[in-house]
């Protein structure tokens, strides 16, 4: 009998001292956002794979919420993901509010983009296109 309670103690003994498990901290930053294009470009930390583009959504000035119509995330490098979030059509005509991805399902916890990224991503300057009247030089040097 006394063998198996030095057994027990000494079991008890080295899981007490075993590392803790560290969490993710799980990160969302916009990076870019086309109206024009209907495509939002974030960047994801602490996730293990990409999320499915219905745990995306959207909050516009008219506090109208909406889901990613598709997401294509790139593969994980030092530990960010890339994904390209496509808006549904007729939402990229109003600012976009708010960014949160659910994590493990639409009730569960939830991580959203940093006020002051959207402004930025919604105060940087569209596109230029050529002036009027202008000729348009095609990639291969031609004109059209």
């Amino acid at each position: 009998m006394d063998r198996y309670a030095a057994l027990i103690v000494a079991l008890a003994a080295t899981s007490s001292f075993a590392a803790p498990t560290k969490k993710k901290v799980v990160a969302l930053h916009l990076r870019a956002l086309d109206a024009q294009k209907r495509r939002a470009t974030v960047e994801l930390s602490g996730v293990s794979r990409a999320p499915a583009p219905n745990l995306f959504t959207f909050t516009d000035e008219r506090d109208r919420h909406f889901v990613a119509v598709g997401a294509h995330c790139a593969e994980e490098a030092e530990g960010v993901r890339v994904c390209e979030l496509e808006i549904p059509p007729g939402y990229e005509k109003h600012p976009l509010k708010t960014l949160v991805l659910h994590l493990h399902g639409l009730h569960g916890r939830t991580v959203e983009v940093p006020a002051a990224e959207i402004a930025r991503s919604l105060a940087a300057p569209a596109p230029a296109s050529p002036a009027a009247g202008a000729p348009t030089v095609t990639p291969d040097g031609g004109t059209p």
